[in-house]
């Protein structure tokens, strides 16, 4: 019998229940989703967080008005499978392993593996699908990652769903740390919960950093490994998401790596793009001269128009993504070169520089952590002087 009981939704309600059976177990249990029609998610940040709901439902009840982000995780209170929404009755269906693999790998690791057992246990005490809160939401979003961290085929390949739930994970944590009400009613439980993990799950995330730098890491092996990234479109789509990532952790190396990588990506493709309709037009040519001209050349011209449309389009798409996250890269950029300038001369008030070449003192600079780019312009090779200073000198 299902724990959980299954009250009918009124209509002011914005949840929906249903019953929907496990995939690993094959047990249906009560999983809880806000209507979609009774909210809007809005103004996203730098790393696609929704920092503002819009309930689109004036007679909602006030004590009814929960964060959706809270519902993303559906989780099987029989064998403890934990996915997103979107994945959990399907979830291979973004991996490159078929479903009885994965439902036996799966079995093997909640039957044979005690490390497994003890943390899925920890993650998923006490856990009411109902009547979710940050608490809650926090352990199903480590939980569903850890689960398919250690089915290799995922982990070490298509590793896209594990880094898209450490990047959810690190919008709540940010929800968290940007809220004291909510930083002071939650975190100390996390922070205790993470602790007892730790033992056993040495990596296992406590705050936004953190899950973001796992989310970077299992992006990075999607983009390596992952056969499942099949288009143009979809690298560059990751290689900027990637970007973003980076942008929030401050990491000015890898955000300009992932950005002009996608901007290089994309010359490519707009390369082969031409080279293509330069082709279509050689070919028909030469078979005018030859006046070889048929249906079948047709019909094989206008295959390749819609294919050399749909790159333009996507060409378009590429663009459009590129400019917004370059925006953000410069402002970023510019922001964090400021912040580093007046870091470095804080620095060189502090040491004695008249006993210092430029060389000596940006590579002082450099070894505290300043950027390269920074440490010349605060500290730039001294201007030779010319003749012509001798003529300024006695002008004088």
């Amino acid at each position: 019998m299902d724990p959980y009981s299954n009250k009918k939704s009124t209509s002011n309600s914005p949840f929906f229940n249903s019953k929907i059976i496990c995939p690993i177990c094959g047990v249906p249990s009560t999983q809880r989703t806000i209507k979609p029609s009774y909210y809007t998610e809005q103004e996203v940040d730098i790393i696609l967080r929704p920092t503002k709901v819009k309930w689109l439902k004036k007679d909602i009840a006030k004590e009814d008005k929960r964060q959706p982000r809270l519902f993303y995780m559906r989780h099987c209170i029989f064998c403890k499978f934990t996915a997103a929404d979107n994945n959990y009755e399907n979830p291979v269906e973004n991996y490159d392993i078929s479903t009885g693999k994965f439902q036996k790998k799966m079995k093997f690791l909640q039957e044979k593996s005690a490390n497994f057992k003890q943390i899925v246990t920890i993650l998923s005490q006490g856990v009411n699908v109902l009547q979710p809160d940050y608490f809650q939401a926090v352990r199903l979003h480590l939980l569903a990652p850890f689960q398919l961290q250690l089915i290799e085929e995922v982990g070490k390949k298509d590793a896209f769903n594990i880094a898209r739930y450490y990047l959810r994970l690190a919008w709540l944590f940010i929800d968290l740390e940007e809220s004291e009400d909510l930083y002071h009613k939650y975190i100390p439980k996390i922070n205790k919960l993470t602790q007892i993990l730790r033992k056993n799950w040495k990596k296992v995330p406590s705050n936004s950093e953190e899950a973001l730098l796992l989310a970077k890491h299992y992006y990075n092996t999607t983009l390596i490994k992952s056969r499942l990234i099949k288009s143009d479109l979809e690298e560059i789509r990751l290689l900027l998401l990637m970007c973003r990532v980076t942008i929030k952790l401050e990491d000015v190396k890898d955000s300009h790596k992932f950005l002009f990588g996608s901007i290089e990506k994309s010359r490519m493709f707009e390369r082969r793009r031409k080279g293509m309709v330069a082709q279509v037009n050689y070919d028909e040519q030469e078979l005018k001269k030859e006046k070889k001209i048929s249906f079948n050349a047709g019909a094989k011209r206008s295959a390749a128009e819609k294919e050399v449309a749909k790159m333009a389009v996507d060409f378009r798409r590429m663009n459009v993504m590129i400019r917004e996250v370059q925006n953000l890269y410069d402002d970023f950029r510019e922001e964090y070169d400021e912040k580093q300038m007046r870091k470095a001369k804080n620095m060189l008030s502090r040491i004695d520089t008249e006993r210092k070449t430029q060389q000596e003192l940006r590579k002082y600079l450099v070894t505290k952590g300043i950027d390269d780019r920074v440490a010349w312009r605060v500290a730039p090779d001294k201007k030779k002087k010319g003749i012509l200073s001798i003529f300024k000198r006695k002008e004088k």
